[in-house]
């Protein structure tokens, strides 16, 4: 944790050129700045913070009202740690200080840090982010959570079984932000981190994001 003690001026520069890591401020400050924040990590008076904003270029997309539920995302936060990209989103339902909206297509973006994906569910769309999952994966400090149907018999579910480090199926019907009820199809979440060490490889999760069971039914 950085200790040295910034002006509100100071502060409101170094967030404008801070990376995925965030910088860390004096929690009495964070009332006065002028720009929206997020809270990445509390410690002895002091916050990371990261600006809300976009990585990549600079239009806003198209609209997806199938939002992540912020308390699912809470509730995953608590185990696996806060997300700092959201690779597949819009300025309204993003879950990271950085996110990648429709314009900026994060299948050709880097996914550096702890990255977010609830990608369109729709015929031949979820293929391309498992293949990409798994290529950013390759780097070590690229891990991540992918909230998608359980549907083992498409295709990419094979490049799940052989590369994600842990598969838990959500419990119950999944309610999106936006949808008018829960999804029909089993929901499963995917999490690529190595170092983790969650163990077994399965389990569930309550639609709170917690972990509630490991092992296979």
């Amino acid at each position: 944790m950085n200790s040295a003690v910034l002006t509100l001026d100071e502060l409101a520069s170094a967030l404008e050129q801070c990376s995925t890591r965030g910088v860390w401020a004096p929690a009495d400050l964070l009332p006065l700045l002028d720009v929206q924040i997020v809270v990445l990590e509390w410690a002895d008076g002091q916050a990371r913070i990261a600006p809300h904003k976009r990585r990549g270029a600079v239009a806003a997309g198209g609209k997806n009202d199938w939002e992540t539920p912020w308390a699912f995302i809470r509730g995953v936060e608590t185990w696996f740690g806060a997300f700092s990209l959201d690779v597949c989103a819009e300025p309204h339902t993003a879950k990271a200080p950085w996110f990648y909206t429709k314009d900026d297509d994060g299948l050709i973006q880097s996914w550096d840090g702890r990255w977010w994906c609830n990608p369109e569910w729709g015929a031949g769309l979820i293929a391309p982010w498992v293949d990409k999952a798994v290529e950013e994966i390759r780097d070590p400090d690229s891990r991540g959570c992918m909230l998608l149907p359980h549907k083992s018999e498409q295709p990419f579910w094979g490049l799940i079984e052989e590369h994600a480090d842990v598969i838990l199926e959500v419990e119950g019907r999944q309610q999106f932000v936006g949808a008018t009820s829960g999804v029909t199809t089993p929901t499963v979440l995917i999490v690529w981190d190595r170092d983790l060490g969650l163990q077994p490889r399965r389990g569930r999760i309550s639609r709170d994001g917690l972990i509630v069971r490991w092992g296979a039914r």
